[in-house]
Order: C-alpha cells, then structure tokens, then sequence
C-alpha cells in the first residue's frame, strides 16, 4: 500500500530525532540529520552472485574479461548476468567492464608518464585513437583536454576545474 505521507520515510526514527530535524536551524545540519536516519534505514544486500562476479573482475585482469568468461566462470546465464548488473548497480556488465577500463586508463595517464600507445595497448584498446574516443565517451574530453584542467593533490585527490 502506496502511502500519501512524506513522513513514512522517516517511520523507524525517533520522535526526538524527527523533532531536533525540525528545531535545527542550520540547513547542512538538518540535512546531516536527515542523510544518517535515511542510511541507517537503508538495507541494501548485495546478492552473492554480484559480490562473486565483482570479485572475478578485481582479482583476474578486468581488461580481458568479457561477459561471456564472467558468465561462464559465475556459471550463470548471459541474461541473468545482465539482470543482475542491472538491478543492482543500474548499468550492464559491458558497460560496467568498460567503466572499470577507463578507470585504469585515467589512473595511468594522471599517475604514470606513459605514451598514450603504450596505455592504449595494456588496457586492450586497438589503437590511440579507439583510446581518446572511449575516454571522450566518459570523460566528455579527450586525455590532453582533461589533463590540462586537472590538479592532482597528494596524489589521491583529483580536481577537475574549468580555467577562464
């Protein structure tokens, strides 16, 4: 049953809690208050299967696999896989293998000084050019464009700014 009151989502806190939202007149507070009733309320498993395939794809070199192998190794279907990418983390293994690629890439551009070749090369691409299309495709630049607005800070934090 579809209920019509906004407060339903806030139904396992505590009256004191909902009434110190309310009462706080600090708006990233409230929303700090907020976020922690609605995450402690979140209950999201990961299916078995799901932590299994991300498993495969971390610990064998993700820029080999395919879906088939990753199927096959699961011992699933093709579809079922798919299902089960696309249910839980809203995008299909493909496109997730290829999330996990242009990861890699971007981290051996911002951290190693390599020839794009080479990069294009290890992480399975055809050639450089294949690499910029693909990086364009996530990144919306190419690794030159991108490389001239980043700022990389103690080499875990990248920034991306537009300089005007």
């Amino acid at each position: 049953m579809v209920s019509n009151n906004v407060l339903d989502i806030f139904s396992g806190a505590d009256s004191a809690v909902l009434e110190k939202i309310f009462e706080e007149n600090s708006f990233s507070k409230r929303a700090e208050l907020i976020e922690h009733i609605l995450l402690s309320n979140l209950r999201f498993e990961i299916p078995y299967k799901l932590k299994e395939a991300l498993v495969y794809i971390s610990k064998y070199n993700s820029v080999n696999m395919t879906v088939e192998v990753l199927a096959k190794m699961l011992e699933i279907s093709i579809p079922t896989l798919y299902r089960l990418f696309m249910n839980n983390l809203g995008q299909s293994p493909k496109a997730y293998l290829k999330t996990i690629r242009f990861r890699n890439v971007l981290n051996e551009i911002l951290h190693e000084p390599h020839s794009l070749t080479k990069i294009a090369y290890k992480n399975q691409y055809y050639d450089q050019a294949h690499l910029i299309h693909d990086f364009k495709l996530f990144s919306g630049y190419s690794p030159k464009q991108l490389f001239d607005k980043i700022s990389i800070q103690q080499n875990d934090l990248t920034w991306i700014y537009n300089k005007k």
